[in-house]
């Protein structure tokens, strides 16, 4: 292992302009670079990005902190080699801890008066107020829509004559312990975590274009121990939740099936698994390496078909659960126009078709809206949060760190102004 730059020397060679995002899922450890450039589409010029694979984390949940903490150093050290710059601080996403999002409602009397400022900020302190559990710790808290005398769907309450106005957000949220321990992870590494972003969020972000976000739509984040879920709609976050069933446990399912190790199921999947399979292909046989008697690999045969068979009921499981999670949140088959898939399981042939059987609703695999010249085609899924992160960034809708038990929001920053100003710009922006 390298030796850890020293921090300070990175302090004064540090551009404000440039900033990091550091993704630690459960198989891979991403960080990216960038700075700001508006003489590209995108906003952002790449400096430097790695991807290393992940110790020490499990289901998005740290097992091992010196592990956790060595793919940190790695992934960083990395991206910092490639950028030719040093870093001292990253926005830090994350897909366990148990994410999960919730809706309230607050209102204020405005006695038939005309809604100002102070009212529509005192209606989203109350909302925020009521989301807050010593257990969990409040990532974002985004407006949804704010209702006027019982009538919802008001874009800018200001000026307009009623009774009662009243603002819906919604409020995503982890453990706490869990979250502390993955800050942990980063912050032994010396760097400082500017703010803790729900991955389902952040990949939204990276593979959604802005037509997506007012339309319906919900990103389905396949990745190795989690299964993410952030559904938009009219411009904004209105669901957001994670599934413990993921492609890792595809791949368990294959070794299994097949009595070989999870390194070679894997491959197995990656190279030959297809949902979609004909009757006549189903039994082409596949060469493959199992696992002996005696525990020693050798030389086996198995068959397109089988492959299928071992893939398709944890597949069939994520959709069906996901149907079931959006169900128990109340949301019905209307509120989603779209399905957009994202991360390694997204890859699979047929996986798409299996999709739209049975969710019943237009699907596509997402093509992630990178940065030029960041990855391979065939990794893209492995950045799209960190970059997704980074868009966040650098509008503005991330909110830093600030003390011992801080919000930490896009929509929620501390002081009532700002999460005001932040209110309606987002609803000025997006509804």
């Amino acid at each position: 292992m390298a030796r850890p730059l020293d921090r300070n020397q990175r302090r004064k060679g540090s551009e404000p302009e440039v900033f990091a995002a550091l993704s630690l899922g459960s198989a891979h450890t991403v960080c990216v670079i960038v700075r700001r450039d508006p003489e590209v589409a995108a906003g952002l010029s790449l400096l430097g990005a790695a991807c290393v694979q992940t110790r020490g984390v499990k289901a998005g949940v740290v097992t091992d902190l010196e592990g956790a903490e060595r793919s940190v150093r790695l992934a960083v050290e990395q991206a910092e080699r490639q950028a030719e710059t040093r870093i001292n601080a990253v926005t830090l996403v994350v897909s366990g801890g148990g994410l999960q999002s919730r809706q309230m409602t607050a209102e204020v009397d405005l006695g038939g008066q005309a809604a100002d400022t102070g009212h529509a900020r005192k209606a989203l302190e109350a909302a925020r107020t009521s989301l807050q559990d010593p257990s969990r710790r409040l990532m974002h808290c985004t407006p949804l829509h704010y209702v006027l005398d019982g009538q919802p769907g008001v874009q800018d309450p200001r000026g307009l004559f009623g009774q009662k106005l009243g603002i819906t957000v919604v409020g995503v949220s982890g453990h706490e312990a869990s979250l502390r321990n993955l800050m942990q992870a980063v912050t032994s590494t010396d760097l400082a975590v500017e703010t803790v972003v729900a991955a389902p969020y952040a990949t939204a972000h990276g593979v959604l274009v802005r037509a997506d976000l007012s339309a319906g739509v919900l990103v389905v984040d396949m990745g190795a121990g989690l299964t993410g879920l952030a559904l938009f709609d009219r411009g904004g976050l209105a669901f957001l939740d994670t599934l413990p069933v993921a492609a890792g446990h595809i791949t368990s399912d294959l070794a299994k099936g097949l009595h070989t190790n999870a390194a070679i199921a894997e491959k197995i999947k990656l190279d030959h698994a297809d949902l979609l399979c004909s009757q006549e292909a189903a039994s082409r046989p596949v060469e493959i390496a199992r696992l002996g008697e005696d525990g020693r690999v050798e030389a086996g045969r198995t068959s397109l078909g089988m492959i299928a068979a071992c893939c398709g009921p944890r597949l069939e499981e994520t959709f069906s659960m996901a149907l079931r999670r959006l169900k128990a949140a109340g949301i019905g088959r209307h509120a989603v126009q779209r399905v957009v898939l994202s991360g390694g399981g997204a890859q699979l042939k047929g996986v798409r078709e299996l999709a739209e059987d049975i969710l019943r609703l237009p699907v596509r695999v997402s093509a992630e809206r990178l940065l030029p010249n960041l990855c391979e085609p065939h990794q893209s899924g492995f950045y799209a949060a960190a970059v997704g992160a980074l868009r966040l960034r650098a509008a503005g809708q991330l909110s830093a760190l600030a003390g011992d038990h801080p919000e930490i929001a896009g929509g929620a920053e501390s002081g009532a102004e700002s999460s005001w100003r932040r209110a309606f710009r987002w609803v000025k922006d997006n509804v």
